[in-house]
């Protein structure tokens, strides 16, 4: 219903702004190059990655780990401002290994942005995006090992499906293509409770001990195309 709810709001937004021939459209892909994933912890685990002890985990930088699509749909507002909104498939995680364990969490989500663009000087060469984006979490794949014990399944049944971020964005045109800098900040979620569910104990399973109430940070850099 809430994602009906902001599609319908994009387009009876655009659908008040000018003709369609301030219309354009553009497809992008890149990558998060770094993910920072704050928790709240439920207790110390005692794992010798400080970053753990203090709630936080930031993964190493690394191109191609947490790809994204981007289609984005810009509509002129007055002078050098816009709209934009459109469609973003892109994905969040962590990998942690210890000598004899393992957790690895990749979270795929379905954005809709609603930012504002400055196009400075209105040369369509360089803009600012800024604004929010709604997430809904598609799929999220948690892998954990413990010794030879392994389990792995989809846990999104069990993590708040929506959530909302703030986004910026710092982008150079060149003609039709470009290429950004963006920073997606405090993408906030929740899990619950399916210890009785996981193959691992509960006493040996990260997720479940220490990620309740988490959020996600990323930036990163993505290759934009005008296609309209």
């Amino acid at each position: 219903m809430r994602i009906k709810i902001v599609l319908w709001g994009c387009f009876i937004c655009t659908g008040f702004l000018p003709s369609a021939a301030q219309t354009r459209v553009y497809l992008s892909v890149g990558t998060n190059v770094n993910t920072e994933f704050i928790a709240e912890p439920n207790l110390n685990l005692g794992l010798t990655n400080n970053s753990f002890s203090t709630g936080s985990y930031t993964t190493d930088y690394s191109w191609g780990k947490f790809p994204r699509v981007d289609l984005t749909i810009e509509k002129r507002f007055f002078g050098p401002y816009y709209w934009l909104t459109g469609i973003k498939l892109n994905q969040s995680g962590y990998d942690y290994a210890e000598s004899v364990y393992t957790s690895n969490l990749r979270n795929t989500y379905l954005s809709v942005p609603l930012l504002l663009r400055l196009n400075l000087n209105n040369a369509n060469t360089v803009y600012i995006d800024l604004g929010i984006m709604e997430n809904y979490l598609l799929y999220a794949n948690l892998k954990e090992s413990f010794l030879q014990q392994t389990d792995q399944q989809n846990i999104a049944p069990h993590l708040s499906r929506f959530s909302t971020s703030f986004y910026f964005e710092l982008g150079f045109a060149f003609r039709r293509w470009g290429f950004a800098y963006f920073s997606q900040l405090k993408s906030f979620g929740s899990s619950s409770d399916f210890s009785n569910e996981w193959g691992l104990n509960q006493n040996r399973s990260l997720f479940l001990l220490y990620y309740q109430n988490f959020h996600f940070q990323s930036n990163g850099l993505k290759i934009t195309c005008r296609i309209r």
